[in-house]
């Protein structure tokens, strides 16, 4: 599978981040793509919380560096940095021992998200993310044209 990215993303270090990251807002903010988080398949794509929370906070921190990478400018930085941060406000609660937590059933991992209280800030930040940086374009894998 290859990636096609729009010509506005040329002077991006990291163009393949902004595609995943494009994606993870997507996901976040889709309540349909959410909603299947509920019943995973097993032999489907991973989805869901956990591969949300490694995205975010595994494998990138988001920081000024960003910028010039897979970000723009800090408006966008911003806007991610906005989601990172509701996603922390409900990592903040995970019951028990996180490790314990997340040893648990991916089932119970997404709805114990999609179902707290600070979730919809988690969709409105993603939304707005997603908005800002789709103003930029959008990439196309080769098998969706």
């Amino acid at each position: 599978m290859s990636v096609s990215y729009p010509q506005s993303w040329r002077s991006l270090t990291l163009p393949n981040v902004r595609y995943e990251l494009v994606d993870a807002l997507e996901e976040l903010s889709n309540a349909s793509r959410t909603a299947a988080w509920r019943s995973p398949d097993p032999n489907g794509p991973v989805v869901g919380i956990e591969s949300i929370v490694h995205f975010f906070f595994d494998d990138l921190d988001w920081g000024d560096h960003s910028i010039g990478q897979s970000l723009f400018d800090a408006d966008e930085l911003a806007a991610v940095q906005a989601v990172a941060s509701k996603l922390e406000a409900i990592l903040a609660t995970t019951p028990g021992a996180a490790k314990q937590f997340w040893r648990g059933s991916i089932s119970d991992q997404n709805a114990y998200f999609i179902d707290h209280p600070l979730w919809p800030g988690v969709q409105r930040a993603a939304e707005a993310a997603s908005s800002l940086l789709s103003v930029k374009g959008s990439a196309t894998r080769a098998d969706e044209s």
